[in-house]
């Protein structure tokens, strides 16, 4: 299931159709998808700093990958428009340091109390762009954010 479907119904997203339910989600899949769809030149590490996945890489790979993550995600959060997003979204932002000029926020539900952010940050250089995915939950269990992360480490091969 791509992710584009998980952000049906979320405020601020124009969208008529309900989001499937959390029962329906398997995060699994979902991270399997996205990196098949990415280019096989990212390189994925784990992130320590928010207990993600990250690839920096050369911006002139830039419109690819942000295209493929645009089309499963939908349409990003910039510094602007995350003003219009849930308090969730907002509170996660917020824990993450906020959003400077020219860096992007994705956001997916994967489950009722665990989004997935995806995390757009170019680099002061110009020439290095880097993407994180990261599960978030404020209200979710450890057992819950341990899940989603397990998941996504197997499916980006840690």
């Amino acid at each position: 299931m791509p992710l584009s479907r998980l952000l049906n119904g979320l405020p601020g997203r124009g969208t008529e159709t309900a989001a499937p339910e959390p029962s329906d989600l398997d995060p699994g899949q979902l991270f399997e998808d996205l990196v098949a769809a990415l280019p096989d030149s990212l390189k994925w590490e784990w992130d320590e700093r928010f207990n993600g996945v990250l690839a920096a890489f050369e911006s002139a790979e830039k419109d690819a990958v942000l295209g493929e993550v645009t089309s499963r995600f939908g349409e990003p959060l910039d510094r602007r428009s995350i003003k219009s997003a849930s308090r969730g979204v907002k509170s996660a932002i917020k824990e993450l340091g906020g959003v400077s000029t020219g860096q992007l926020v994705f956001v997916a539900d994967l489950s009722r109390d665990v989004m997935l952010l995806g995390l757009w940050w170019p680099w002061r250089d110009g020439e290095t762009v880097s993407v994180r995915f990261i599960p978030f939950g404020q209200q979710a269990s450890a057992g819950e954010i341990h899940a989603v992360r397990a998941a996504m480490m197997d499916a980006f091969g840690f």
